[in-house]
């Protein structure tokens, strides 16, 4: 289920240099409200789109960082794209020489 999460509270952090916590707030389809936590400046977005199962609304999960989705992408890249390949070889190699064999 993904909904839109609201801004809600920001708890500074320990010093100058440390990231504090951004507070959102949504309401599952049951209508109980929920909070999610996650670092970041207190000039935060006023909302943002949060996934969550619905049998289990406290675990839901903000959008990641730009480089994380980066390297999930390069990641199932690097070793996606070579397996489809060599799977793809194989079947060709099977269907048209070791099967005629």
């Amino acid at each position: 289920m993904t909904t839109i999460a609201t801004y809600a509270d920001y708890m500074p952090g320990d010093d100058d240099n440390t990231p504090g916590i951004v507070v959102y707030e949504f309401t599952d389809t049951a209508g109980t409200t929920h909070e999610v936590r996650r670092s970041g400046a207190r000039s935060a977005p006023d909302n943002i789109a949060i996934s969550y199962d619905p049998a289990r609304p406290d675990f839901a999960m903000g959008p990641g960082q730009p480089w994380v989705r980066t390297l999930i992408l390069l990641i199932r890249l690097l070793v996606g794209v070579p397996i489809t390949l060599a799977m793809a070889a194989f079947l060709l190699w099977y269907f048209t020489t070791a099967m005629h064999a």
